[in-house]
């Protein structure tokens, strides 16, 4: 199949039979006081209260399968909260040979006790940073300190994250398709960068593909035809 087809994922050139979306892109050219000055007020003010707790912030270039494995586990925890799709096997080996040809960073943050408070995972060629998965388990908990504690992680890893990529010599942070759902279309505009048209989707090779991606196509409407 992956000699047939070719998938992209935000690409910021139009290209036939990639569908058009809207992305959030931040321009890590700016100096890192300008950054901050973007975010929304209450963002910065969140993101000064996360610096004095005993947050530890984790980048790893190189996770091994266990560590992808415990992310996947964390992950569909999240996305079963949220109902959402979750990471299967397929996304869960996409992931290892992302990492395997040095296109994966893997981020989280760790609260005082080390326990995992969220995670981003990130696509990237050494010039864009494109966010693939964001989870944290603020939906299943209903204390009200505790959710704070989430929100100043997620925020906390967010801007960490911008700043590392910043200055390992990235230009632009890439938050991911804006979607209709209000709440994490504000989330992603409150971090100062632009609206950019990007196109994702698989275009066919020969006719092979093309035959596969029908059948794609058949199987998705038959599967929404059903819900």
């Amino acid at each position: 199949m992956s000699s047939s087809i070719i998938s992209y994922s935000n690409a910021l050139i139009p290209i036939s039979n990639l569908s058009e979306h809207e992305t959030y892109q931040i321009d890590l050219n700016l100096p890192e006081e300008i950054l901050f000055g973007n975010l929304k007020k209450s963002n910065r003010s969140q993101i000064k209260q996360a610096a004095a707790k005993s947050f530890t912030h984790i980048i790893q270039t190189d996770p091994t399968n266990q560590e992808l494995l415990l992310f996947q586990k964390f992950y569909n925890h999240f996305a079963k909260n949220k109902h959402t799709h979750r990471c299967n096997a397929f996304h869960l080996k996409t992931l290892q040979l992302l990492r395997d040809q040095h296109a994966l960073v893997l981020t989280k943050i760790l609260g005082e006790k080390e326990e995992t408070l969220c995670y981003r995972i990130y696509l990237t060629d050494r010039i864009r940073a494109l966010t693939l998965y964001s989870a944290s388990h603020y939906r299943k908990n209903n204390s009200s300190d505790l959710k704070r504690l989430y929100s100043l992680a997620s925020r906390y890893l967010l801007w960490k994250n911008i700043l590392w990529f910043k200055k390992n010599g990235h230009a632009i942070y890439d938050l991911g398709s804006l979607t209709t759902d209000e709440n994490i279309r504000q989330f992603k505009m409150g971090f100062g960068g632009e609206i950019v048209k990007a196109y994702s989707g698989y275009v066919p090779k020969n006719r092979m593909g093309t035959f596969i991606l029908w059948i794609r196509k058949v199987k998705m409407n038959s599967r929404w035809k059903n819900r």
